[in-house]
Parts: C-alpha cells; structure tokens; sequence
C-alpha cells in the first residue's frame, strides 16, 4: 500500500512541514513507530496521542492510516513540539 497526497489535507496548515513528517516516520518504516518517535524526540507525544487513539506503539509505520499521520501531526504541533 502506498500513501500518496491526492489532495491537501484539509485541516493541515502547513503542507511541507506534515508532509516533511510523513516522509520522516517513512524513512525507517520496518521499524516501529516507537523508535521513531524517539529519534525525532515526540515519544511522550506519541504516546499521548497512540493511547488516546487506542493504537499501540508497536506499530509500523506502514501500518498507520494518513488519517493517523495527519492527527499525530496536529496534536504534535498543537502541543508545539514540531
């Protein structure tokens, strides 16, 4: 399954920035999105938005819905960590 951008997303701002964070959670996408979440320092916000979203952090990135990257996006820059 590939994750293309049809159309812009509706309620993202900031286009390059959330498709600069796709690209960067895609870049490692075998391994879980819990060691991505470490390198890019947003563990606790991942955390955060996984477990109000009833996701697990084991997960890969490939496994995630552009409906999941695109709310992982916005609760990370709504708590201004990105």
């Amino acid at each position: 399954q590939v994750l293309t951008f049809s159309e812009k997303p509706s309620v993202v701002v900031n286009r390059k920035k959330y498709v600069n964070f796709v690209k960067e959670c895609f870049l490692e996408r075998r391994k879980k999105i819990s060691n991505k979440a470490k390198k890019l320092q947003l563990l606790n916000e991942f955390k955060a938005y996984f477990e109000a979203n009833n996701l697990s952090l084991d997960m890969r990135a490939e496994e995630l819905t552009p409906e999941n990257y695109q709310g992982l996006f916005m609760f990370c820059e709504k708590k201004g960590s990105l």
